[in-house]
């Protein structure tokens, strides 16, 4: 479990230097560091451990975390403003997640990545077979294998 004691003044320095703080402090501090799936991180100088910067963030200017985890208000995961900060459980984290629409398994429409509508998925099962594979491609923007997936049901499930 890191603590406050972790951090030494070398590290803090660095901390600080990888954070660009708005005139008006209120908005989000973002991490000009390197990030990981969009979390920023430091490394702790030992064994080349890399902490989040937003936990680094909240122990440097709210306290200790414990087993609790540190979750955004602002959903801006390079955000490191500790009033933007707050402390959760596990089930908190995952609520939070949920109630802003980050749920990696969105499907359909919903889905951040989707080039087509469900209409336009069963506009294709009901037309596979009937019309060249080539056509609904290119009528849809879609690979062969998307077109043929979507045809058999096995993405965009009715």
């Amino acid at each position: 479990m890191l603590t406050s004691a972790d951090l030494n003044a070398t590290m803090v320095d660095r901390f600080l230097s990888k954070v660009d703080i708005p005139e008006d402090a209120a908005l989000c501090w973002n991490w000009t560091g390197s990030t990981v799936k969009g979390y920023g991180q430091i490394s702790n100088g030992i064994k080349h451990k890399s902490l989040r910067s937003h936990v680094v963030s909240y122990l440097l200017f709210k306290g200790e975390v414990g087993d609790k985890c540190v979750l955004h208000r602002c959903d801006n995961p390079r955000c490191v403003n500790p009033d933007h900060l707050f402390l959760g459980t596990v089930l908190d984290n995952v609520r939070d997640m949920h109630s802003k629409g980050r749920n990696h398994n969105v499907r359909g429409e919903a889905h951040g990545g989707a080039k087509i509508s469900k209409t336009d998925a069963l506009t294709i099962r009901e037309m596979y077979g009937k019309t060249p594979t080539d056509k609904l491609m290119a009528d849809y923007e879609l690979s062969r294998t998307q077109v043929w997936r979507i045809a058999k049901g096995l993405r965009w499930a009715a």
